[in-house]
Order: C-alpha cells, then sequence, then structure tokens
C-alpha cells in the first residue's frame, strides 16, 4: 500500500461512519440514514463536496489490495467510487466514469464473502451492479438484492421489498432499451423516439426530476 493509499484509510473510516453510522448487528437498518441515500438533497451533496472530493478523486487511481483493508473501509471504497461521484458530477458523465471500478471492486468483495458484511452493506455492494448497463450485470444485481430480501424478512422486509422492486426496474429498462436512457444527455448520447418518449412520460410522471434523482433506481 502506497502512503497516499494509507492516507486514505481515515478517510475511508469517516465515509462508513458518515454512510452507515454505527450499524447495531448484521441485520440493521440505520434508519436515521436511509433517507439519505436515495433523496436529492443539497446538504448531503455538500457535505460530500467538502469531506470527500478529494478522495473521489484520488481513490480511482490506485490500485487496491483489499486485503490490506478492513472490513468497513472495504465497503466505504465501493460507497466512496459508485454513490458520492453522483453527488459531486449531477447531469455530468463524470458522475458515472467510476462505475467499473466499482463494480470490480464490489465483485472481489462479494467473491470473497458478502456474509462478512451487513445486509445494507451487502445492497450497496449490490448497487454497484445494477447501476451498469450491461444486462448480465443486472441479472446479478436483482439476484443479489432478491437473497438480501430474503435474509431481511424479519428486520426490515419493506425496504428491502422496496429495494428490490426499484433494481428489477432498472433491470427492465436495461432489458428495454439497452441503456439508461435519462443518461443520454449527460453522455453526449442521442436519444432514439422511444427513448424520448420515455423520458417524457418520465418526467410527466415526476416533473420536478425527470432524469437521475436520488431515488435508488434514479442513481
Amino acid at each position: 500500500m502506497t502512503s497516499q493509499q494509507a492516507g486514505l484509510r481515515p478517510i475511508l473510516a469517516e465515509i462508513h461512519r458518515y454512510w452507515f453510522g454505527t450499524l447495531a448487528g448484521p441485520a440493521d437498518l440505520p434508519v436515521d440514514k436511509k433517507d439519505m441515500w436515495f433523496t436529492q438533497s443539497d446538504a448531503t451533496d455538500a457535505h460530500i463536496r467538502e469531506h470527500f472530493a478529494g478522495a473521489v478523486e484520488a481513490a480511482p487511481g490506485f490500485d487496491w489490495n483489499l486485503a490490506e483493508l478492513s472490513r468497513d473501509e472495504q465497503i466505504a471504497l465501493v460507497v466512496l467510487l459508485d454513490q458520492f461521484p453522483r453527488n459531486l458530477f449531477r447531469g455530468s458523465g463524470e458522475a458515472f466514469a467510476r462505475d467499473a471500478k466499482a463494480r470490480a471492486i464490489a465483485g472481489a468483495l462479494i467473491a470473497g464473502g458478502k456474509d462478512r458484511f451487513a445486509l445494507i452493506e451487502q445492497m450497496f455492494l449490490a448497487i454497484p451492479f445494477e447501476h451498469s448497463e450491461d444486462m448480465a450485470d443486472q441479472d446479478r444485481a436483482v439476484w443479489l438484492m432478491a437473497g438480501i430480501a430474503v435474509e431481511a424478512a424479519e428486520s426490515f422486509p419493506d425496504y428491502a421489498r422496496w429495494a428490490l422492486d426499484s433494481f428489477i426496474v432498472h433491470r427492465d429498462i436495461i432489458r428495454r432499451f439497452g441503456r439508461f436512457p435519462y443518461r443520454n444527455k449527460a453522455l453526449g448520447r442521442t436519444s432514439t423516439p422511444e427513448e424520448q418518449a420515455f423520458l417524457e412520460a418520465k418526467a410527466g410522471a415526476n416533473p420536478s426530476n425527470p432524469t437521475e434523482g436520488r431515488s435508488l433506481s434514479g442513481r
């Protein structure tokens, strides 16, 4: 581990505390945090920008040896690469620039044994696959989230079911279009007529946030 990477470890620990709070057990849902995750907030964006923007810029450039990180640092690294760019770069293709790195790290952590992580942490290991425009990744995301929902049946069943439904919506969009139409503008892509109709219908259903907001299926 380089000295620069070592310097990021306290920040990763801080990210875990900020994002998950204090988890009381493997099936705990931090109710004081869950609204922050998927509700667009200028205050949340500002906090992440003030405290973590430097880490978002630095972390993708390193070849991380995950075995050198604690469990909390590992999941925090995924949050840093997958979630925080969406706060910092709304409406820009830069919001998705670290997705592949986040997905690779999440995949390695899952392969190393996802049961080391709390159920809600496992959801954030699945989300990088939900963010992918690859159908195989979408299938994997739904499979992972379905397993989490089963395990969360006695702890947070409603929230887990909502999350699973959102994962399925994501997969259905990729099955239909092969990509997320609401990313087209940010990525400089031309929408097809069918995609444009989809975007207009989405805007009509949610006029205050017609494209990518802070809902689980819009991240």
